[in-house]
């Protein structure tokens, strides 16, 4: 029976200097190892996307596929600015200062429905440092180069209403991998496996039934 391996950053708990994606990498190798597990898909959405894909790259050996939503090839300076403005608002007026325009954003053209308001209730729990410290961490990231090394099986979706992170960019990410499929989920938006869970685990699941269960590393 296929093991399921829930990697949480750490700065989505208390707050910490900002860890980059070589370090949130470094741990996922750490539980991998821990746990001997050798046949491995990283999944990842948004921010954790990036960090899926490092980590296909650095652990390539145990990598058997892998599935990035609502991606990018890189997070530029550019948004470090943006990103200290919102951590120092966040500082000075807590959470609350974000909402609703934040959750507004990553929901963009949905129904403000009962997932809408548990994504809400979930954002109001981040530790506000940790929250503010993660984004910052992840700039400057540039997954350029490791994606057009990566050789296994991948699957690319996006969200057709995501405006943070938009289905060009995750399009973009498509081309550069070897061996990649791409699919836009017309019923999300910025976080598609969590906004349209039942499309997106039967794309995972067909995926990996055609790609990597029937390879013979398996």
């Amino acid at each position: 029976m296929p093991t399921t391996m829930k990697a949480i950053q750490r700065l989505t708990g208390k707050a910490r200097s900002p860890w980059r994606v070589d370090q949130h990498v470094r741990d996922v190798i750490a539980v991998r190892e821990a746990v001997n597990l050798c046949n491995v898909i990283p999944i990842g959405c948004a921010i954790g996307s990036l960090i899926a894909a490092a980590y296909a790259a650095a652990d390539a050996s145990v990598v058997r596929g892998l599935v990035v939503s609502n991606t990018t090839t890189r997070l530029g300076e550019e948004s470090r600015q943006r990103h200290e403005s919102r951590l120092k608002l966040v500082v000075e007026k807590g959470l609350e200062a974000l909402l609703p325009t934040v959750i507004d954003m990553a929901f963009d053209g949905l129904p403000k429905d009962e997932r809408y308001t548990r994504y809400m209730e979930r954002f109001r729990k981040n530790d506000p440092r940790g929250y503010g410290a993660i984004a910052l961490g992840m700039v400057g990231t540039d997954n350029t180069q490791l994606l057009s090394s990566l050789t296994c099986p991948s699957l690319v979706t996006v969200g057709a209403h995501d405006i943070l992170l938009p289905p060009e960019m995750s399009r973009s990410v498509h081309e550069l991998l070897k061996e990649s499929e791409f699919v836009m989920i017309k019923t999300a938006a910025h976080f598609a496996p969590y906004q349209s869970p039942n499309v997106f685990a039967e794309l995972v699941d067909n995926f990996i039934d055609r790609k990597v269960f029937s390879s013979k590393k398996i």
